[in-house]
């Protein structure tokens, strides 16, 4: 896990959601590497993607159970 991706897993505990936006606003990244680092904690089953398309946002796994 690198750094950015630690910061938008403590953001999501505290704030309980993180899109790719704030993720671009945040780090000054490209669209692909706020992806990126998104689904690298979707693979390690941190967070889940809720939502489609644009409105796509990011929640701790298993928050809405």
């Amino acid at each position: 896990m690198n750094e950015r991706q630690r910061e938008i897993l403590g953001y999501v505990l505290t704030e309980g959601a993180v899109t790719n936006r704030w993720c671009r606003a945040r780090f000054g990244v490209v669209y692909n590497t706020a992806y990126r680092d998104l689904q690298g904690l979707v693979d390690l089953g941190l967070i889940e993607p809720i939502g489609s398309g644009r409105n796509v946002k990011y929640i701790h796994k298993g928050s809405h159970e």
